[in-house]
């Protein structure tokens, strides 16, 4: 699957240097995939949110791949899947009035 890296840096937090608290983690990883889930939803669809379960291809635009935790750093590597992977369909028809995300694009 083709993917795209990016790397998270966490600064200012309130453990020791190279540290994170497991809840802060949490916090992290659910605000990710939350605005991930609601831009994606709003550059595709035109709103941010829908009642109902996610559709598959939301679910797996946002399942990242943690590729990097090292000890002592604070920096999280993740890879995302590009919406050519998961979207495709989504995002085939382009729309007259409107930028819709490019293929190579991530969630």
């Amino acid at each position: 699957m083709k993917t795209v890296k990016y790397k998270i840096k966490l600064n200012s937090l309130n453990t020791p240097k190279g540290t994170i608290s497991v809840l802060a983690l949490r916090e992290l990883v659910e605000r990710l995939i939350d605005t991930s889930e609601k831009a994606l939803k709003l550059a595709i669809d035109g709103t941010s949110s829908k009642k109902g379960q996610p559709p598959a291809w939301l679910k797996a635009s946002v399942d990242f791949l943690v590729t990097g935790l090292k000890e002592g750093s604070t920096v999280i590597e993740i890879d995302c899947p590009t919406l050519k992977e998961t979207a495709k369909e989504k995002i085939a028809q382009r729309d007259l009035w409107s930028i819709v995300p490019d293929e190579n694009d991530t969630a």
